[in-house]
């Protein structure tokens, strides 16, 4: 009787095992596929982390990432963290995973006889669970090219029921995955990198062959990026904002000189040529899977708020809130600027120009922000 029992038992477990693993398997594939539809690394380590936690019982989980030259760990990602914990920074040797990133192995510690370690719990009380310092941190390294470059952890309180070997199992599952979307997504960095770099520098060439553009895309990535801080963007949608204004008139790079430097009104026909540039600037960025976000602003930044735009005749609020950014600071710079066909205006004339424009070609709200702007700057 007592064998069948223990039978029973085993069968039990082996059963419950199973359906982990069938569960591991479907939110795996989840993530393929957030991995395939995003290139944001934060929603994907969050994704892993719930995902994981979720899985073997954990009441909290958190990824920390090992920062460069330093032996500091960084939080990339948590799941039912207290405020402010995502973000923040500690020393690798007072963490409690800093056995596992010295063997290299999964570790579960528990707290319950490390007073070391329940310092630890206390001052970090973002990772603890609610009103307990004695805790198990089940910690599994991410592994990327022989090294290891952060590590996931979940975390029970010590009354819980304790981690079993195929938690560990799964666990090592996500880490897995962890670690190829940061090493795919600081490759892709590069890259986008690189190919921006090189992109900014064909256009700082070919608006210095113009004495009338030359400077014109810093000059407006620097205004966009004032709009931005006026508005209260994200430091994120200021960025990709900035590089997309820097890379605005890339299309341009396909375009006859005779067409871009021509003194006079372009004929319809020209004019239908030069109206192509931002849908051939789109075409160039694109490629890089990390610049979407930018081509996107590129290829609507001759829009109009009243849809009398182009390319696609997008209007008000269905054109992204990049784009209308770049499309206030692009038409500003080439009024205050010199053109072959006529002076510069001043910033006053200028600003004149840019409010009968408000709510026809350009977006009212935008607008505003830059007549803010000006009114702190000396008056041309």
């Amino acid at each position: 009787m007592g064998n069948a029992v223990q039978t029973l038992e085993q069968l039990e477990q082996q059963v419950k095992m199973l359906q982990s693993k069938e569960s591991a398997l479907k939110r795996l594939l989840e993530v393929e596929h957030i991995l395939e539809a995003t290139f944001d690394l934060r929603k994907l380590l969050n994704s892993i982390v719930s995902f994981a936690a979720e899985l073997v019982e954990a009441e909290k989980g958190f990824l920390v990432l090992k920062e460069d030259e330093k032996d500091e760990l960084h939080v990339e990602a948590g799941y039912h963290l207290r405020e402010n914990a995502v973000d923040s920074s500690f020393p690798l040797e007072q963490c409690v995973c800093a056995k596992a990133f010295q063997s290299g192995d999964p570790v579960i510690v528990s707290t319950s006889h490390q007073e070391s370690l329940k310092r630890f719990v206390t001052r970090e009380e973002h990772f603890r669970p609610i009103d307990r310092s004695d805790c198990e941190f089940a910690c599994t390294p991410l592994k990327t090219r022989g090294r290891i470059i952060g590590m996931l952890v979940v975390v029970k309180g010590a009354d819980a029921t304790p981690f079993p070997k195929t938690s560990v199992e799964l666990l090592e599952l996500f880490a897995g995955q962890a670690a190829i979307a940061v090493e795919n997504t600081r490759l892709l960095r590069q890259v986008a990198s690189t190919t921006r770099s090189i992109i900014a520098t064909s256009i700082r060439a070919l608006e210095a062959r113009d004495p009338y553009t030359r400077g014109h895309s810093d000059r407006v990535a620097v205004m966009c990026e004032q709009i931005c801080r006026k508005l209260g963007l994200p430091e994120e949608h200021i960025e990709t904002i900035v590089n997309a204004a820097k890379l605005h008139d890339v299309g341009k790079i396909g375009i006859a000189d005779t067409i871009l430097h021509k003194s006079e009104m372009l004929y319809e026909e020209e004019a239908g040529i030069m109206r192509e540039h931002p849908l051939v600037g789109v075409r160039l960025l694109e490629a890089t899977p990390l610049l979407r976000q930018e081509a996107l602003l590129v290829k609507h930044h001759h829009e109009h708020f009243d849809g009398n735009g182009y390319p696609d005749g997008l209007s008000g609020e269905h054109i992204p809130l990049g784009a209308r950014i770049i499309a206030v600071a692009d038409a500003f710079d080439a009024m205050i600027s010199d053109r072959p066909y006529r002076k510069a205006m001043s910033r006053a004339a200028a600003l004149a120009e840019i409010k009968r424009m408000s709510a026809v070609e350009l977006d009212p709200n935008i607008v505003s922000s830059l007549i803010a702007l000006e009114s702190g700057q000396p008056k041309v």
